[in-house]
């Protein structure tokens, strides 16, 4: 069972690094092309940079909560 985890959890984080390459690609074309109107590009980076902020602040908040968590174990 331990190899089957091991083999899907491989198979979706290598899917996941190949459409995130792919993505990468397609934005860096998006600001490179030149029939794309400003605006848009620079409403494209501000949506990037928004996603990203708020999932840095997520993620570091949540860090910060796990080391007050104070867990007891419960009996079944």
């Amino acid at each position: 069972m331990k190899t089957a985890t091991w083999v899907a959890g491989s198979a979706i984080a290598f899917g996941l690094a190949v459409l995130a390459g792919y993505w990468v690609v397609s934005v860096l074309a998006l600001f490179g092309a030149a029939d794309i109107p400003l605006p848009i590009k620079i409403a494209v980076a501000a949506v990037l940079a928004g996603a990203a902020l708020l999932l840095i602040v997520v993620v570091v908040q949540r860090l910060r909560d796990r080391k007050e968590e104070n867990l007891e174990e419960v009996e079944y």
